[in-house]
């Protein structure tokens, strides 16, 4: 009898030399908002200091394939720009731009 383990599960098991060599790794999940939020559920994140990938599985009925996003470093983004102004609002952060 065949285990039956999610997509994601099976891809993390693949990844496994690549989890261990990136700069950072992690599960993160994704709240669902009725159902708009493409990262809703369990998603594995990689990512070196230039680069995360993100993977993430379609729900069920998408067949639960795997998705995967990947961005490269980047600046003045608005998320970004939004949480620099709210964190030197309050004091945490120094407008220091890492290059």
């Amino acid at each position: 009898m065949e285990e039956k383990w999610s997509p994601l599960v099976k891809a993390r098991k693949s990844i496994e030399e690549l989890w261990q060599a990136v700069n950072f790794r992690g599960r993160c999940w994704g709240l669902k908002k009725d159902g708009l939020n493409p990262m809703r559920k369990t998603n594995i994140t990689l990512g070196t200091q230039r680069e995360v990938v993100v993977l993430r599985q379609n729900d069920e009925r998408k067949n639960g394939t795997l998705k995967i996003y990947e961005y490269r470093r980047a600046s003045g983004t608005q998320l970004g720009s939004a949480v620099r102004k709210k964190l030197e609002e309050d004091g945490l952060f120094k407008n220091e731009r890492e290059v």
